[in-house]
């Protein structure tokens, strides 16, 4: 990001656009999380990065820097595929701002293979990931958790939700000082030309993300950067010609950095250490078998066992996956797929459906912990590790890749 920004500002505007971003709570929440939005948002700013050396430089050096530019430009939506906005901003940014170079046949190679490296991703997605289909562009925002669909998508709610949102996770004097850099952008075309990029990811972060069916407060993360950008280069524009306002944007700066600050570390973010606690011992035994769980928060054991069994001889296989294969014949699963740990948590129907299953052979489960709470101050659930006793494959199965045992799967 600083680097992306100095190409057309200062390190003064640089360093203050990084900090106000990296302490703002709804981003610095997701820096201490497995989500993906902050690489995406770094390979957005690779991208940027170099699109800036290109519009300062005014042509393209070479073939080679097109086909690094395209790289760069897939690589954000392989890394989290919502990133994708940035790629029509600077489409737009080529088209109101640097029309001269639609003209080279370089800026046309770079466009070609972006969307030729997306093609594979594309087919997979479509063969693969119906439920994000369904709950982005499709109607189906609540698919998977219900408070996702806020409202339907051509409400005023719905278009009025992260305007809303903004005014809740972002400083008010950060948004004030934005907002009159947008304006600025926009009657000032000798400002568009060199700051317009990041006006366009601002507008189509908030048109795409509007338009989907699945709102999240997380989402609000990825416009972060482009409104302290905006902010700090109002800053520094208007300290140029009025010295009150250059002072008046530091202090801005400082107050809006002071209270991010506190924010976060008043809610420092909290994690899940008994996941931890509970996998440890298993890897530690060095005993052979994979983990299967029967709840909705395998996730978060996946990147834990991922730290701690170093050698990647086991893993952890969706309860719903291995029943939907298996005509839910919970002890066939487990010896298909060499389960040797039943992750389960009870409160959830898959949960109980191999509790069930424990019940009706005791001589084959052996449960290793008390039913164990999991908290880390926004979700709560509980969780009791078994372990099966009984024979396994010698060789695993394939595993299938549908999830339509939990109801799930887009129609």
């Amino acid at each position: 990001m600083y680097w992306a920004v100095t190409r057309g500002s200062s390190w003064k505007v640089a360093i203050c656009a990084v900090f106000l971003a990296a302490t703002t709570p709804v981003l610095f929440q997701l820096e201490n999380t497995n989500m993906l939005e902050v690489p995406s948002l770094a390979m957005s700013f690779l991208a940027l990065w170099m699109y800036q050396r290109l519009i300062h430089r005014g042509t393209w050096n070479s073939t080679t820097e097109a086909i690094l530019a395209a790289i760069a430009c897939a690589a954000i939506v392989y890394t989290k595929q919502p990133a994708v906005f940035i790629l029509p901003a600077i489409a737009l940014d080529l088209i109101f701002n640097h029309r001269h170079l639609l003209k080279e046949r370089r800026s046309w190679i770079a466009a070609s293979l972006t969307v030729l490296f997306m093609i594979p991703l594309a087919l997979f997605t479509l063969k693969y990931s119906q439920v994000n289909i369904a709950q982005s562009i499709g109607n189906q925002g609540n698919i998977y958790v219900e408070h996702h669909q806020v409202a339907s998508r051509w409400s005023i709610q719905a278009w009025t939700y992260y305007p809303e949102l903004l005014t809740q996770q972002i400083p008010i004097l950060l948004l004030l000082f934005s907002a009159v850099g947008i304006v600025l952008l926009l009657v000032n075309s000798t400002l568009q030309k060199k700051y317009g990029v990041w006006f366009w990811a601002v507008l189509c972060w908030y048109l795409m993300f509007s338009y989907f069916d699945n709102k999240q407060v997380r989402f609000v993360a990825y416009v972060v950067p482009f409104l302290s950008i905006i902010a700090c280069i109002t800053w520094d524009q208007l300290g140029r010609s009025r010295r009150l306002v250059g002072v008046a944007g530091l202090l801005m700066v400082i107050a809006v950095s002071a209270q991010n600050i506190q924010g976060i570390t008043s809610q420092p973010p909290r994690g899940y250490n008994e996941v931890a606690a509970m996998l440890k011992p298993v890897v530690d035994s060095n005993e052979k078998g994979n983990f299967a769980c029967f709840g909705e928060d395998h996730h978060l054991f996946t990147a834990q066992l991922r730290i701690l069994d170093k050698q990647r001889l086991r893993h952890i296989l969706r309860g719903d996956d291995i029943l939907e294969s298996t005509n839910s014949s919970v002890q066939k699963a487990l010896k298909e797929y060499k389960i040797r740990w039943l992750i389960v948590e009870p409160d959830l129907p898959l949960g109980k459906i191999a509790l069930t299953e424990i019940a009706k052979h005791p001589e084959l489960f052996e449960q290793q912990t008390e039913q164990v709470l999991f908290d880390n101050g926004k979700k709560i659930f509980s969780v009791i590790l078994f372990k099966y006793n009984g024979k396994l494959a010698t060789s695993m199965k394939t595993v299938p890749l549908r999830s339509k045992f939990q109801g799930i799967t887009a129609k």
